[in-house]
This record gives C-alpha cells, sequence and structure tokens, in this order.
C-alpha cells in the first residue's frame, strides 16, 4: 500500500511540474518571485531540486513508518497536487 501511495505521489509532483511547464510556454501564466523565476529558467536545477524533495519526503516518510502519519500526510499532499493540477489544465483549456 505504501509503495502505490509513493508512485501515485510521484506521478502528481512529474504531472505538476509538466502542466507548469505547459502553462508557462503557453504564454498564459507566469512565476512572479525571484526564486520561482530562477527555478523555472533552469531546468536542470528545478528537476533536481524537485526529485530531491521528493526523495527526502518519502525517505522521511519511510522513516516514520507509522501509517497514521504516513496515509493523512500522502492525502493532504494529494490534495494539494490535485487542486494545481485542475488549476493548470483548466488555464490550458480556458
Amino acid at each position: 500500500m505504501i509503495f502505490a501511495l509513493e508512485a501515485t505521489f510521484v506521478l502528481l509532483v512529474a504531472a505538476d511540474t509538466i502542466l507548469t511547464y505547459k502553462v508557462i510556454a503557453s504564454g498564459k501564466g507566469t512565476e512572479i518571485g525571484p526564486m520561482a523565476k530562477y527555478y523555472i529558467d533552469n531546468k536542470a536545477a528545478a528537476i533536481f531540486i524537485t526529485i530531491v524533495a521528493v526523495a527526502f519526503l518519502i525517505g522521511w516518510l519511510r522513516l516514520v513508518d507509522k501509517w497514521w502519519i504516513v496515509v493523512p500526510t500522502y492525502l493532504a499532499v494529494y490534495l494539494r497536487l490535485g487542486y494545481l493540477i485542475r488549476k493548470h489544465v483548466r488555464i490550458l483549456n480556458g
């Protein structure tokens, strides 16, 4: 079960990252913060930081190894990523 939660998390992060770049490339959106602009402009750094952050969160949750912490954490992240993905899709299709 935990592997399924992790795989879903990785897929949602990848979808959010791809859609973020598509929204920016379409001209319908932009990053406004200086660090966000650098993060988006430097794709290699963005991918590296994203992979490190995802690996850190998954590793930390594996160390915790308590389902009553792990499951709600992933569900909270899914809700936020789901919101962002829906927002990106509305922007691209609107």
